[in-house]
């Protein structure tokens, strides 16, 4: 399997229209999270611990970068929130042209941080968390 920079990672987020907003170009670092459940069902007298497979899912997403004011990145985000936060995330890990993994999720926009000081760039920071369903791996079209 080829090994992947991160440099060429793709993140959107629908807005409230369903538009796809990039977030790509103004972002540095992203991480996904993933897990799933496995509750122990080890019965009383029983010395193997036994885990049952399948259970809940869970991932977080959170995103840093820059921000690009005017660009529309901050308001968009901002509107999201407004809107109650649910969206669509899609991430690509190398990128979204076509044939590139995209891994897709009906998500909460949970968190927007816009932090400034004078003696550095503004950044942003985002997480979002599972609202329905759970991670979605295919392919760009």
């Amino acid at each position: 399997m080829p090994k992947l920079h991160g440099r060429n990672a793709s993140v959107y987020l629908e807005d409230t229209a369903g538009a796809l907003v990039a977030f790509t170009g103004d972002g540095n670092s992203s991480t996904l999270n993933y897990s799933i459940d496995a509750p122990e069902v080890t019965g009383f007298g029983d010395n193997t611990r036994q885990n049952l497979s399948g259970g809940i899912q869970d991932y977080e997403f959170s995103m840093d970068g820059f921000t690009n004011m005017p660009d529309s990145t901050a308001s968009d985000a901002q509107a999201i929130i407004a809107n109650g936060g649910a969206t669509r995330l899609r991430f690509g890990i190398a990128g979204s042209t076509s044939a590139c993994q995209m891994i897709a999720a009906c998500t909460v926009l949970t968190e927007f941080n816009v932090e400034n000081s004078t003696d550095g760039a503004a950044t942003f920071s985002l997480t979002c968390v599972p609202r329905t369903g759970s991670l979605t791996f295919g392919t760009w079209a």
